[in-house]
């Protein structure tokens, strides 16, 4: 649990501070869940029968749902920040190094047990796309770390900004 005067201190020694991890577990769930949407629908599909001209649209939405769920899987990753450097690492292990203020937004959504948070960040000109999942009971969400070290680093920003010339 990290309250606002920690993760203050932590961030002036320049410490390193872990948003979200992607264990073994929440990877494992959430590709089990894609398999288990993909059996349902085809266990669905053999046993209603659909009639024949339903079976085209019905075959696209479980295509769509696939391709969705992958894209998503794709996106889910850990992170850590060390002082405004964010450190983010996918499901297929590769690192991604971002500053803090290169963050665009961040949206938190609560489903059931589990707290999704996406942030959207800029590099090279490109906007890309990242997820965390979480315990909804946890006291310090990714999100609030997140957006606590942007404001910290853009109020620090605004202390040493040079006065006027005049």
């Amino acid at each position: 649990m990290i309250d606002r005067e920690t993760l203050n201190a932590r961030l002036d020694n320049h410490e390193e501070i872990s948003v979200s991890t992607l264990d073994t577990k929440k990877r494992l769930l959430y590709y089990v869940a894609f398999i288990l949407n993909s059996a349902f629908f085809v266990a669905l599909y053999i046993t209603i029968h659909v009639p024949n001209f339903l079976a085209p649209l019905f075959i696209v939405w479980i295509l769509v749902s696939f391709l969705f769920l992958k894209r998503q899987y794709s996106y889910l990753s850990s992170a850590t920040i060390k002082g405004d450097i964010l450190v983010l690492t996918n499901t297929s292990g590769i690192n991604i190094i971002t500053y803090i203020n290169s963050i665009r937004k961040i949206r938190k959504t609560n489903f059931l047990n589990k707290s999704f948070t996406s942030i959207k960040y800029a590099i090279d000109g490109k906007t890309k796309k990242a997820c965390f999942i979480s315990n909804r009971r946890e006291k310090n969400q990714p999100s609030f770390i997140i957006r606590f070290t942007k404001q910290y680093y853009k109020n620090k920003r605004q202390i040493y900004k040079p006065g006027s010339v005049f």
